[in-house]
């Protein structure tokens, strides 16, 4: 098949650099720790795979999101990429799968900015964090995989019980939580052009609600905003259509970059799926 990821591993000290350099480990060259005191790096290796290779990654910032990773067989790195900063912990976890079922990751990067994010989208990367960095600054980890592939399916949780049956399923989750922890957004790929999602939506009244359902949208029946009952924020879907497949899903919270996403054509959804609280904004975006 080629080279592929086959390994990660997050360096917290020289002694660790050193370590990994000596095993053949590749670093990445931006900082996850400006926010800390420490200097921490992310490492990946690249190896000739034929049979398994790393095809998802996950992050998670509490323990509730890391049991369903577990229950799944993802592996963890046991070092937070938060380490000596403020805030939760964030770990970073993987899967090893099979490349007859899972296309597997042949490359991965960091971006630091809106130009970096805007150059990957450009060049068909997939983002697969949310940031990274407790700061100011942004920093996301982006994918590159081994085939194009298209966004099949996409639910919502809003309890972490089902996450485990989702994770077992291929779907990815959305390493961000909405307006709370327990609500995520996740999806499923495919390599089968005709199997993907032409479009989404998203409402956010009964208005906009009853106008997708006229259209021929398809629900996805769980409230993004569960937290506030009278105001309930739904995504919706459609399979068919003169729309080009679409490839990859995530979702913006840094403001000042909706525009530079939108001026290269990749669909924003300006409705804030936190209801907008406390200032925050949390836009779903899709590219075609």
């Amino acid at each position: 098949m080629g080279l592929c990821l086959t390994k990660l591993e997050v360096s917290l000290t020289k002694v660790d650099e050193q370590q990994l350099i000596a095993e053949n480990f590749i670093k990445l060259s931006a900082n996850l720790g400006k926010s800390g005191k420490n200097e921490i790096f992310l490492w990946y290796k690249l190896e000739q795979v034929s049979t398994s290779a790393i095809s998802r990654i996950q992050f998670s910032y509490n323990d509730n999101m890391a049991q369903g990773l577990i229950d799944a067989g993802f592996s963890k790195i046991e070092k937070s990429l938060n380490e000596g900063a403020s805030g939760d912990s964030i770990y970073l976890w993987y899967y090893v799968g099979p490349c007859s079922t899972e296309c597997p990751i042949m490359e991965i990067d960091l971006t630091t900015g809106i130009k970096s994010e805007v150059a990957k989208c450009l060049a068909g990367w997939e983002k697969m964090s949310c940031n990274l960095n407790s700061g100011e600054s942004y920093i996301h980890l982006w994918g590159k995989r081994f085939a194009q592939m298209y966004v099949s399916a996409i639910t919502v949780t809003t309890t972490f019980e089902e996450h485990a049956d989702l994770f077992k399923k291929n779907y990815n989750r959305v390493d961000k939580a909405n307006n709370q922890n327990s609500v995520f957004i996740w999806y499923q790929l495919t390599n089968d052009e005709e199997d993907a999602l032409r479009d989404l939506k998203v409402s956010v009244n009964k208005d906009e609600y009853r106008s997708y359902q006229a259209q021929g949208y398809t629900v996805v029946n769980k409230d993004l905003n569960v937290a506030n009952e009278d105001n309930t924020i739904n995504l919706w879907y459609k399979k068919d259509g003169p729309e080009n497949p679409i490839k990859t899903v995530f979702v913006l919270t840094n403001k000042a970059a909706v525009e530079a996403f939108k001026e290269i054509g990749v669909n924003v959804i300006e409705k804030n799926l936190t209801g907008g609280k406390e200032g925050a904004i949390e836009y779903l975006y899709f590219t075609n």
